[in-house]
This record gives structure tokens, sequence and C-alpha cells, in this order.
């Protein structure tokens, strides 16, 4: 009988894979919660979301229970009014990257901004918290005395057809500081227009110059009414913006009528 023997390095590296694959699996098998932990963990996130500490005696022994963090995210963003950037720091720090830590941070920095704590909401904040807090934190610069920069601040908003409210503040400041001139403003118009934000039309036609309103705001109403549009559309002066309302409006009311 011959025996034929794996070479020894190839023999080890097999031996250490199987040994993984048992120890993960282990591994596994002990994280994996019953039925028990399961039913707890319900009970004591209930009890989370009113608030409180009431949820700590009911997550006695959950403290190992792979949601156990949501716990007390829970809890803290239910009294998010009452509490302190010391409290929600801590609670980063010992849950980062944590998606209810992620959750936590914007809850907090949007009830700083509602309280217009500017400093704190500052030391908090991060980039790439979507739009609100993007212009939150830009009216806090503001309220601290920056002034605006159109291409680092501003232009990456406007590129958007539609923003939050959050960022109305920002905008007016942007054209107090002069920087919305009109081919800006034409830009996001023409923006709005594709992606049919009547809404954001209609508001950035009184920044134009004066000779230049009525034509935003005949583009608004192609698209409200296209077909109140089109009645009027022949009183209209003979202008490209104004040609533009009047194609837009009839493509639009075409389409209203195709599927009906």
């Amino acid at each position: 009988m011959f025996v034929v023997a794996l070479p020894r390095r190839i023999s080890l590296s097999w031996l250490l894979l199987a040994t993984s694959w048992l120890l993960a699996a282990t591994l596994v098998q002990a994280a994996e919660p019953d039925a028990s932990q399961r039913a707890a963990f319900k009970q004591a996130y209930a009890a989370a979301q009113q608030g409180g500490d009431g949820w700590q005696s009911l997550a006695a022994g959950l403290r190992d229970y792979p949601l156990y963090p949501y716990l007390q995210e829970a809890a803290l963003e239910h009294d998010i009014q009452q509490i302190d950037r010391a409290t929600v720091e801590a609670y980063l720090a010992q849950y980062p990257d944590w998606i209810p830590a992620a959750d936590l941070r914007r809850a907090f920095l949007l009830e700083l901004a509602r309280r217009q704590d500017w400093n704190n909401f500052l030391a908090l904040y991060q980039p790439g918290l979507g739009d609100t807090l993007s212009c939150h934190a830009l009216q806090a610069r503001l309220a601290n005395g920056s002034a605006l920069d159109f291409d680092k601040d501003v232009a990456t908003l406007w590129a958007k057809p539609n923003l939050p409210d959050a960022c109305d503040p920002v905008l007016n400041a942007a054209h107090d500081q002069g920087l919305l001139t009109s081919a800006r403003l034409w830009t996001r118009i023409d923006r709005a227009a594709d992606a049919g934000q009547a809404g954001t039309i209609a508001s950035l036609a009184d920044w134009l110059p004066p000779a230049e309103q009525a034509s935003a705001r005949q583009l608004a109403l192609a698209l409200r009414d296209p077909a109140g549009a089109l009645a009027n559309a022949s009183t209209w002066p003979d202008t490209l913006r104004d040609r533009q309302a009047a194609t837009l409006a009839l493509t639009r009311l075409a389409r209203r009528q195709s599927s009906s």
C-alpha cells in the first residue's frame, strides 16, 4: 500500500483554513440570538422608544446582543431636545461607524439647528450628511460672520433643481452678496424646468432683472397650467425665453392628453 503525503506547506495551509472555518462557525453559532433574547430586545426597544432609562433594566442580559447599540440610540433620539453635546459625543465614541451613531448625529444636528446653536453644530458636523444639513452648516458659518464663496459653498447645491427649505437662508445670503448673477439664475431655472419644478422657477423669478422676470414666470406657468399658458401665449413677447415657455406648455399639454 502506498501513501501519498501532501507537501508540508499544502497540508498546513489546509489545516489553517479548516481551523478558521470551524472557528467562524463557532462564533456565528455563539452570536446567534435565541428566541428569548429576541423577545427581550423587542420589549427593551419599545421601552427605549419612549425615552428615559427604563429600557436598561429590560436589557440587562442583552449586552452582547448584536443590536444592543440601537437601544440607547432610540432613547436618546426620543429625548433629543433635552440631551447635550457631551452625551451625544460619548455615544459616538462608543459606537463609531455604527448606523445608529450616524442616525443620532443627524438627529442631534437637526436639533442644534432648530436651537440655532451654531457653535455646537459646527463641532459635530461632518460633510456628506445631505442637503438639509449642508445648508444648516452654511447657515452656521454665516452666523459666525463668514461670507459665501459661490464655487466652494453654493455651486453643488445650485446644480440641483429642488432644495429643502433649510437652503433658503443660504440662497438669500448668496443673492444679497451678489453671487446669483442672471446667467446663474437662468442655469438653475433651466434645470428646474427640465425637472418640472415650477415652484423653484417662481421663487427665482424675482431675483432676475425686471425685463426677464415675466419670461421666468411664463415657464413656471407652462409647468403648472400648460393649457392656460398656451391660451395666453399669443400676448407674450417674441423672445427666445417666451418661445421656450410656449414650447414647454405645448409639450406638457400633449403628454397629458395622450395619457388621458
